[in-house]
């Protein structure tokens, strides 16, 4: 009876000891499960981190790469939205919001601004650090003016700098964890992200800067070809004239009368100060188109301006034996009045 006391005890103690090996088989087996699910969501991760990567320097225009950076953000993270803020090119250096993503929202806080210092974002940008906020609620440097413009609720977010050149060029927010809260592992991600992002955004926004600088210089090579051409066309004339008349000094100085040398001399002069005033007219143009300066409009006093291209046109108007025949009263014209004359002397 004893000896049978003895073995049920022995066989209840191995059950016990049977049973809590099974428990730790148990515990390893979903450890190990639960490793595994991580490993295949960090190697997730790892792709889309690089299939990012790649979409982002397949293109150099900005609006195209912050719109493919945000949906690669939210997915790898598992978050509900994110947006980019770039700084701007103001003095104080205003946080713009450029791009904003979020699975159901509509409302979007693009082009809002935000000063450095002003909330997380603010604070990234001027401190140049990550953030992780878990809970908004206990966070002071969170700005809740942005939900207030937006309607939208902000419980928690990641913020990292983006840097480009040893210079701070922005920064990329994400927010509202789905599952859980955001991590350190979440803020690598970001940070990871946001390395790769920065380089393509500033080379993006060079290229930008490049097209525009090129369309402006086409239009610079417009303008010179159409001041060239109006050069051209304004001095012919008058320069044809000099010719002419310095070739008949040149011919029959000898024998001309001392009338006939003044009124050449005369002619020469006139048609030089003619050009002298169609270079300055010209020389003004370039300037303020370089300058980008508005033309001065103002109500014109067309019977002086009229009189001032008669005098400059007084040999040309005898040589031909023309008649400019003008009216009692001018009416009121607006316009500047150097380029108008300039009009009215090809007119003539």
């Amino acid at each position: 009876m004893k000896n049978q006391d003895k073995t049920r005890q022995q066989l209840i103690a191995d059950l016990a000891e049977t049973r809590q090996h099974l428990a730790e088989l148990e515990s390893l087996e979903a450890e190990r499960r639960r490793v595994e699910e991580a490993l295949r969501s960090r190697d997730h991760n790892l792709t889309l981190l690089s299939r990012a990567g790649q979409d982002l320097a397949a293109t150099l225009n900005l609006r195209q790469v912050t719109e493919q950076l945000l949906p690669a953000v939210t997915e790898i993270i598992g978050a509900e939205g994110a947006s980019v803020w770039l700084r701007d090119e103001s003095p104080e250096g205003w946080l713009v919001c450029r791009t904003a993503y979020h699975h159901s929202y509509k409302h979007s806080p693009v082009d809002l601004r935000v000063r450095l210092g002003q909330g997380v974002v603010g604070w990234v940008a001027e401190q140049g650090e990550s953030v992780v906020v878990r809970d908004v609620r206990d966070e002071p440097r969170f700005f809740s003016g942005i939900d207030e413009q937006t309607g939208f609720r902000t419980t928690s977010l990641l913020a990292a700098p983006l840097w480009a050149r040893d210079r701070l060029i922005g920064v990329l927010e994400v927010v509202n964890k789905q599952v859980g809260e955001f991590d350190e592992y979440d803020l690598l991600l970001i940070e990871t992200l946001a390395a790769s992002a920065a380089s393509v955004i500033e080379t993006a926004r060079l290229s930008e800067t490049l097209r525009r600088r090129t369309v402006d210089l086409q239009v610079c090579y417009k303008r010179l070809g159409d001041l060239s051409r109006a050069l051209s066309d304004d001095l012919r004339g008058p320069l044809g004239l000099i010719v002419s008349f310095a070739q008949v000094l040149e011919a029959d100085y000898a024998a001309l009368s001392e009338e006939e040398l003044r009124h050449y001399l005369d002619a020469i002069s006139e048609r030089g100060s003619e050009m002298i005033g169609v270079i300055d007219e010209l020389l003004v143009a370039r300037d303020e188109s370089s300058q980008d300066v508005g033309v001065e409009i103002e109500p014109l006093d067309m019977a002086v301006i009229v009189g001032d291209v008669l005098e400059r046109l007084n040999y040309a108007i005898g040589e031909r034996n023309a008649e400019i025949v003008l009216p009692e009263r001018w009416p009121v014209a607006l316009g500047h009045g150097p380029w108008v004359e300039e009009v009215w002397v090809n007119y003539l």
